[in-house]
């Protein structure tokens, strides 16, 4: 892809009608940084991140439970008198309309009500399977989707995911509040917008950013395991880039995983071939899936791999980042780039 100072922010095409800057703001602090580990605690370090506001409440009885989820998916935009503890998190915000939803449960719009600052509430039902895990920086036992939340947000954090704002646990559900970019769209949409797909250079620039983020979750102890186009807020306006949802995440394991939550087309060859993959290889493959996907419009094929490497000529892309999707994209993982030299390779930095 040729070499592009990561603080200039390429001009957008097809029918985005938005002003690109050509310099990126104080909020892309992370974007411009030259070291991924640099001042980053260890995943179990027992710091309290104080922006968190919910890690220390009380979970209400059933029948408060059932007044959260009719206020949440209902749309309601207030609370029952007396209903709720004053503490609940359903008393500091007012909820509006449905940003998405899926087999979880559903996202929407929302308003801090002390400050009338605009976020995004995810609702989770809970099931049987799911999973609660003991962490250093809380005393009792959290869903893992908000355990991982909390961990990748400590102090010092990082302005490519998403920030967490609030949580509450409740019987058969929980609630995360997170900023919410405006204006922003996800990846999806804003493919379309632009054609269904990205100029080099626009790829190359939000490619930067997702694989800071990759590494800042690893380095956290985190294995995202779902970062996908989806998962993934664009602001069309700076390209700012904001990684989210951690719902089929995990704790990094040296010992790797014989399953897979994440998605299917991103998913690496390792786990069909042996039944068994690592993170950072698996992060690694699906980044370069991604990147595929932003320059041509769809998924890799199989003709596609083999093109990448015996007749590159097919691609309408630079030998740099012909290059760099194959070393993502290798079948046997160790053959595959470190996710930590990706963002000093010629196609990203």
């Amino acid at each position: 892809m040729g070499m592009l100072p990561v603080q200039s922010v390429p001009k957008i095409d097809g029918d985005i009608a938005c002003a690109v800057s050509t310099k990126v703001d104080g909020d892309i602090a992370c974007a411009v940084s030259t070291k991924v580990d640099k001042g980053i605690d260890s995943a179990g370090h027992a710091k309290k991140y104080k922006g968190i506001a919910s890690a220390g409440r009380p979970k209400v009885d059933g029948g408060v439970a059932s007044a959260v989820c009719t206020q949440v998916d209902g749309i309601t935009n207030s609370v029952p008198a007396g209903e709720l503890d004053k503490d609940h998190i359903c008393c500091r915000y007012k909820f509006g309309g449905r940003l998405g939803e899926g087999g979880f449960g559903s996202v929407r719009k929302g308003i801090r009500l002390k400050d009338g600052l605009k976020v995004a509430v995810k609702y989770v039902r809970k099931t049987k399977r799911t999973t609660y895990i003991t962490t250093a920086f809380h005393p009792k036992p959290l869903p893992l989707e908000i355990a991982l939340a909390v961990m990748v947000n400590r102090e010092p954090n990082c302005q490519c995911i998403i920030k967490l704002l609030d949580w509450q646990d409740d019987p058969d559900h929980y609630l995360i509040v997170m900023e919410r970019l405006v204006p922003s769209m996800d990846m999806r949409t804003f493919l379309k917008c632009s054609g269904g797909i990205l100029r080099e250079q626009t790829a190359q620039y939000i490619m930067w950013q997702i694989i800071y983020a990759a590494n800042f979750c690893c380095n956290r102890g985190i294995f995202h395991r779902d970062i996908k186009l989806a998962n993934l807020i664009v602001n069309p306006t700076t390209l700012e880039i904001k990684l989210i949802d951690f719902g089929c995440g995990d704790l990094m394991k040296d010992s790797g995983y014989s399953t897979y939550s994440g998605t299917k087309p991103y998913f690496p060859p390792e786990y069909h071939d042996r039944g068994r993959y690592h993170a950072k290889p698996a992060t690694v493959f699906s980044l370069g899936v991604l990147l595929f996907g932003m320059l041509h419009g769809r998924f890799p094929t199989a003709k596609d791999l083999h093109c990448l490497g015996n007749n590159r000529s097919v691609f309408a892309v630079s030998k740099e980042c012909i290059l760099f999707l194959w070393a993502c994209l290798q079948r046997h993982p160790e053959r595959r780039i470190l996710l930590e030299q990706m963002l000093y390779d010629d196609c990203t930095c």
